[in-house]
């Protein structure tokens, strides 16, 4: 995730394997990250990619 643009990423919630696949979009404008994540009906929240890294299954870049 090096280059500007957005992301779609993989992650589990909690223990892999064990617990649920989690799906949210990344934003990256070459200096910070936003982490998209819709919780509820509208409402949104972000996160720093560090918050999932370890438990990162797999991503796709979509452009800038």
């Amino acid at each position: 995730m090096a280059e500007s643009g957005t992301y779609i990423i993989s992650f589990w919630n909690g223990r892999p394997y064990m617990s649920s696949l989690h799906t949210v979009a990344v934003d990256y404008n070459g200096i910070s990250y936003a982490t998209y994540n819709l919780k509820g009906w509208g409402n949104i929240s972000y996160a720093e990619p560090s918050e999932y890294a370890n438990n990162y299954i797999c991503g796709y870049y979509l452009g800038g």
